[in-house]
């Protein structure tokens, strides 16, 4: 999604090693920062009422963040996860002007 993310923006072509030391640069940078990743504001809140009044919800995020994701939420392990490898489109996507879900 990243490289995919950059050939968008640059225009300029990536091979298939440099795109595979982006993600690697991509997943460290990640991992150093994963400490100071928080949760929106009212995240949680949300997520407590949709459980509580019965909203089916369900978290995406790249499954080797699963963990961490979740922890950040303060969720257990058995909130249903949707990674990227298993829909046809991830990421935000700008529809009519305006950003949406996959």
């Amino acid at each position: 999604m990243l490289v995919n993310a950059l050939l968008r923006e640059t225009g300029r072509p990536v091979t298939a090693e440099q795109a595979e030391q982006l993600q690697r640069y991509h997943a460290e940078a990640y991992a150093r920062r994963v400490s100071q990743v928080w949760p929106l504001p009212r995240a949680i809140d949300l997520l407590a009422s949709l459980t509580r009044v019965g909203v089916p919800w369900a978290i995406a995020t790249s499954r080797k963040n699963v963990r961490e994701t979740l922890a950040v939420l303060g969720t257990g392990s058995d909130v249903p996860v949707v990674a990227r490898d298993e829909v046809q489109h991830a990421g935000p996507r700008l529809i009519r002007g305006r950003e949406r879900a996959p």
